[in-house]
């Protein structure tokens, strides 16, 4: 699967919402601000722009949740 080119929409995850498009994403708090820029490449592999490094982790445990799970993820 080429995740650089994954669609998500919003994912709730653990309070946060995360989306990515055409490999990029952002990562929002409770309130709608962007905390954290990231990339995706076609290998899963998260790449952090902006943001605090534990929202790496987020974003990709998120990817792979909806990878896994699909839709029943998304907010």
């Amino acid at each position: 699967m080429d995740f650089s080119n994954l669609e998500t929409g919003d994912i709730e995850f653990a309070g946060w919402k995360v989306r990515i498009t055409g490999g990029r994403g952002i990562v929002k708090d409770a309130e709608g601000s962007v905390v954290a820029e990231f990339t995706v490449n076609s290998m899963e592999q998260i790449t952090l722009t902006s943001g605090d490094g534990k929202f790496a982790d987020l974003a990709l445990i998120a990817l792979r949740s909806y990878v896994r799970y699909g839709l029943s993820c998304q907010a």
